[in-house]
C-alpha cells in the first residue's frame, strides 16, 4: 500500500522512506482520509510484530491521524484570527481617518465602535462609550429615532438634528465639562495623517450646541454622523 502512495511523492520524500527502512506503514486515517503514515520497525531482537502488536498500533495510528488533523485545525483556525485582527485594525484606521462621527452597535444597542470624531461631537471618551447602551449615551429623542427604524432595510437619514449638551443622559456629566479637543496632527502615526477637527467644542473644551446629519442602516452598517452647523 505504501508503495503504491509512494509513487505520487516527491523522490526526496521516496528516499527518506527507503533510509529509514521500516518494516510497517500504518495509515493514520481521520473520516476516511489518510492524512499520515505511523512507521515502525521490528523488534530490537529482529522479530516481526505479532498480530496483537499491529491491531494495537492500528489503534494508536488512528488516535495519530486526530490529533496531527487537531493541530491542522488549530493553525488553521490561528491564521483566520490573525486575518479578522488584521482586518479589524484596517477597518478601525479607515474609520478613524474619516472626518465624520461614526458609531457601531450590536443588536442590544451597545456601543462597540465609537470613533475619535464622535468623541468630539459627543464629548464622551471612546473608552467610556464602548460597552454603554444608546440610551446611557445620546440623548432620549435621537435614540427613539433610531429605534423607529430598527428592523428595516436601507439607509435611513436623519437630517438638522439639534444635539444639545442639556439633552445628553445624566448618566455622563463628567464627560461634557472634561472632553479633550484633538487637533490635527501630520505625524500622529506611521499611517499619514488623521485629520481630526474639533467639531461640537469651544475653545475651552466645554461642548456647544450643534447640528448635525446622520445616515443611520440597521444592522450590518455602521452608523454616521456629519456636522453641519453648531
Amino acid at each position: 500500500m505504501v508503495d503504491a502512495v509512494s509513487r505520487a511523492m516527491p523522490i526526496s520524500e521516496r528516499q527518506t522512506i527507503s533510509d529509514l527502512d521500516l518494516t510497517y506503514y500504518l495509515p493514520c486515517t481521520v473520516r476516511g482520509r489518510t492524512i499520515a503514515f505511523l512507521g515502525v520497525s521490528r523488534t530490537e531482537d529482529g522479530d516481526f510484530l505479532s498480530s496483537v502488536d499491529v491491531e494495537l498500533l492500528m489503534t494508536l495510528s488512528g488516535y495519530v491521524g486526530i490529533a496531527i488533523e487537531n493541530a491542522r485545525l488549530y493553525r488553521s483556525l490561528e491564521r483566520k484570527v490573525e486575518e479578522n485582527e488584521r482586518l479589524k485594525e484596517f477597518s478601525e484606521n479607515i474609520v478613524e481617518s474619516i472626518n465624520v462621527g461614526i458609531l457601531a452597535v450590536d443588536l442590544e444597542d451597545r456601543v462597540e465602535s465609537w470613533n475619535t470624531q464622535l468623541e468630539q461631537l459627543t464629548g464622551v471618551r471612546r473608552e467610556k462609550a464602548v460597552g454603554r447602551t444608546l440610551a446611557e449615551l445620546l440623548p432620549a429623542e435621537m435614540v427613539d429615532q433610531f429605534a423607529r427604524v430598527r428592523g428595516e432595510n436601507g439607509i435611513h437619514h436623519i437630517y438638522k438634528f439639534i444635539l444639545r449638551p442639556s439633552a445628553m443622559p445624566s448618566a455622563m456629566p463628567s464627560a461634557l465639562s472634561s472632553a479633550p479637543v484633538i487637533k490635527a496632527n501630520p505625524s500622529r502615526d506611521g499611517n499619514g495623517a488623521v485629520p481630526v477637527a474639533v467639531n461640537g467644542h469651544n475653545g475651552h473644551g466645554a461642548l456647544k450646541e450643534s447640528t448635525l446629519n446622520i445616515a443611520h442602516r440597521p444592522a450590518d452598517l455602521p452608523q454616521t454622523w456629519s456636522r453641519s452647523a453648531g
